[in-house]
């Protein structure tokens, strides 16, 4: 165990986690979230092969006179659906570390998976939460909303299908006001060093923010795909703002969240509770968070890729989950336009990325990246 500060506790796997009662699971994504296309293009120029395929795509276009892709008007949805996430998430607990599980689903701008956990599940503690993605001053950060009530999910719902509601910042503050009125509801600045990239970012961007939602702010997010350095800081960040911090797995694919957070209550509301007013933070790294970083991102890109002969809702090849919107507003699926023919660049670019996260090369890169997080 190791502490930080007065309230913030950590553990690693092999410490004694028996005087806990459960294990909380936040910010798990489903196929409810859309994630936008442009990180595929930034991940894309890191791969010398990829992005000579993209620069050639690109360059026959032009001489074509059609666009360049443009890869900011099209998303993805992880693969999982709100059951098969929860249920991954509750074996996890379970048989790692004993304990009751309370898991609470975040996908982006949404209340689907949760409501529909819910609907399969009305008799157990589901929590309906969401991540809020929330633009200011150039930067976009997620807040993680966990617990709210039943009685304003319509509202935000609808704050959250109206994309001038969604991006106001008056209006973001009033259902945060209503929200933090609730005790049983818990908001997080998720992964708040994620898109920090200089001291000129960090204190025009983050301390902006913080400074203008700090009233309705519970806690920090010490997150399970970001560098153990990086969650150091979180941390020490929290203890100057006296913030309490919660652990959040970030997934997107099949494998089980690797941080959580520790607990003695057994209901979500309870958790909340020991956040909000005692303000003690137990957070325990899973042995999968001490894996390469690299090496974990490319399992979950793995995932992305793979076929899924019996998904629940037929969501079962990759061009399923890869969306883009026309001139016209209509969106649609790339198996709508590849039905039967793929073509020949992003084929290439698909084996190269199969052949990068192939169980065969992964030990490989393993030997050259596993330098730590």
């Amino acid at each position: 165990m190791k502490r930080y500060g007065d309230r913030i506790f950590t553990f690693d796997f092999k410490d004694e986690i028996g005087i806990f009662n459960s294990a909380v699971s936040l910010h798990s994504h489903t196929i409810y979230s859309k994630e936008n296309l442009g990180i595929i293009a930034r991940y894309a120029n890191r791969v010398p092969i990829i992005r000579a395929l993209l620069k050639r795509e690109n360059l026959k276009r032009i001489k074509s006179h059609k666009r360049p892709i443009d890869f900011s008007s099209g998303y993805w949805i992880p693969p999982l659906s709100p059951e098969s996430v929860y249920i991954s998430e509750k074996l996890n607990i379970e048989n790692n570390l004993n304990l009751t599980p309370l898991i609470s689903l975040s996908d982006h701008d949404d209340l689907t998976g949760c409501m529909i956990l819910r609907s399969i599940y009305p008799k157990r503690d589901i929590p309906i939460s969401f991540e809020w993605t929330v633009p200011l001053n150039g930067h976009t950060f997620h807040l993680g909303v966990y617990n709210i009530p039943y009685f304003i999910k319509d509202e935000i719902s609808e704050v959250l299908r109206d994309n001038k509601e969604r991006y106001n910042v008056k209006r973001i503050k009033e259902i945060l006001n209503t929200l933090s009125m609730s005790p049983d509801t818990l908001i997080v600045l998720n992964h708040p060093l994620s898109q920090i990239s200089d001291m000129k970012d960090f204190h025009s961007g983050l301390r902006g923010f913080i400074s203008e939602f700090a009233p309705w702010i519970h806690a920090l997010e010490i997150n399970g795909f970001r560098s153990r350095r990086e969650n150091d800081l979180v941390i020490k960040m929290a203890h100057e703002l006296s913030l309490p911090v919660v652990g959040g797995g970030d997934r997107h694919a099949c494998a089980p969240n690797s941080v959580l957070s520790l607990t003695k209550s057994y209901s979500f509301s309870e958790f909340v509770s020991e956040i909000r007013k005692e303000r003690i933070s137990h957070i325990v790294y899973l042995p999968s968070y001490r894996d390469n970083l690299l090496e974990r991102r490319l399992e979950s890109i793995s995932d992305f890729f793979r076929y899924y002969p019996k998904h629940p809702i037929g969501i079962r090849r990759w061009t399923d989950r890869v969306f883009f919107r026309l001139e016209n507003g209509i969106v649609r699926p790339l198996s709508y336009y590849w039905n039967r023919t793929i073509p020949f660049w992003v084929k290439s670019a698909v084996l190269m990325i199969s052949i990068l996260t192939s169980r065969y090369i992964r030990p490989t890169l393993k030997v050259f990246f596993n330098k730590g997080n």
